[in-house]
């Protein structure tokens, strides 16, 4: 991957280990128990990574799997959680990269009407406390419009049919 993106002069963040979280039905709940671990498996494969690809050129960052929503009742240990795990992958890729690598996240928004989700300025203000983690570098938020849980658009598309926007919707 490294080497593809060098070739193109681009820059790749690649996958961390995805924070560990509990089973169905609160899928969306961190599992608080099992942090101490991630964070020792954490440092453990960032150094990994820094020792064997930490001077490569298009090394930019890792990437948090662990696909949060944005609002519900569990952002408070989700957001302690992501500045967490990005704190650690700084002052390890610092150590041993010898720079600091990028943390980012993609997390889901879900404001899909009649159904037990929040409201699109939840979503929003959710987007902005994320920002507001000193840690977090790069904030990637999935859409869910495939999914029909929300959908991002530009100002002059507020009022178009989706059809006209994206015929494969």
């Amino acid at each position: 991957l490294l080497e593809a993106t060098a070739r193109h002069d681009m820059e790749a963040i690649v996958t961390m280990p995805g924070i560990p979280h509990l089973p169905a039905p609160k899928t969306w709940a961190i599992d608080t128990a099992a942090m101490q671990a991630f964070i020792g498996v954490g440092e453990r494969t960032t150094t990994d990574l820094c020792t064997r690809l930490g001077s490569h050129k298009s090394l930019k960052g890792v990437y948090q799997s662990y696909e949060s929503p944005i609002s519900g009742r569990w952002l408070p240990v989700s957001y302690k959680t992501y500045e967490q795990v990005a704190s650690l992958v700084h002052n390890v890729s610092v150590r041993h990269c010898k720079r600091r690598l990028q943390f980012a996240l993609s997390p889901y928004w879900a404001v899909k009407k009649g159904g037990d989700n929040t409201t699109f300025e939840d979503s929003i203000a959710g987007i902005a406390a994320l920002a507001a983690q000193p840690n977090i570098d790069i904030i990637a938020p999935q859409e869910g419009r495939g999914t029909g849980k929300s959908a991002l658009f530009w100002p002059h598309e507020a009022d178009l049919q989706v059809a006209s926007v994206d015929p494969n919707l």
